[in-house]
């Protein structure tokens, strides 16, 4: 096994032994798992329901993970099991780890993918207007979509925003705001 899957594998163990967890970065909390997110801050947006909206995104762009992983991408309640989402706009926004509690919020760009480096396709989405604007698979070239259109996007989106120069840098370099973990011997499926 690798380093990284190791120490998630011993995080859910202590996790469940004492209660709280430690992330893959070696950040403590003192959440428990049995603690509830507050209630996402834009009532426009039920987390548990986007979370569920976003697993269903997953599973349809990323078929072969269902394959390895008997129930793919799911929720339960307000984590996201089998992927992550950071929030571009304002990246302390996040889910990566059980312990975390991330807000949807109208307008803001969040970098949304699997966990698993070699089903790592990832998705930028935005919600507007109660809904979801996404943006498939943008590092798969032939499979999804382009960054060149996320950022086209944007530009006319975020065109009265004072930090819109900061979004796009960050939506740019959105692999860098991502948390993986590899699998030994697994390429990605990605073909480019």
């Amino acid at each position: 096994m690798s380093h990284k899957l190791i120490m998630i594998v011993v995080s859910l163990v202590l996790c469940g032994a004492f209660g709280s967890f430690t992330d893959p970065r070696g950040e403590a909390s003192s959440k428990t798992l049995s603690s509830k997110c507050r209630p996402n801050s834009d009532p426009s947006y039920e987390r548990s329901s986007v979370l569920e909206q976003l697993a269903t995104i997953l599973n349809q762009s990323i078929p072969e993970y269902s394959r390895a992983n008997s129930k793919g991408f799911y929720t339960d309640s307000d984590n996201a099991i089998g992927f992550f989402v950071i929030d571009l706009t304002d990246p302390s926004n996040k889910y990566v780890a059980l312990q975390d509690c991330v807000d949807f919020i109208d307008h803001h760009v969040y970098h949304v993918a699997p966990l698993q480096s070699p089903y790592s396709l990832s998705h930028i989405v935005i919600p507007e207007r109660r809904g979801l604007k996404v943006f498939r698979s943008i590092n798969c070239p032939g499979r999804g979509d382009r960054l060149d259109d996320v950022i086209t996007y944007l530009n006319t989106l975020l065109i009265n925003d004072n930090k819109k120069n900061q979004i796009i840098n960050r939506v740019r370099r959105y692999r860098q705001y991502g948390y993986y973990y590899s699998m030994d011997h697994a390429g990605s499926i990605c073909k480019q």
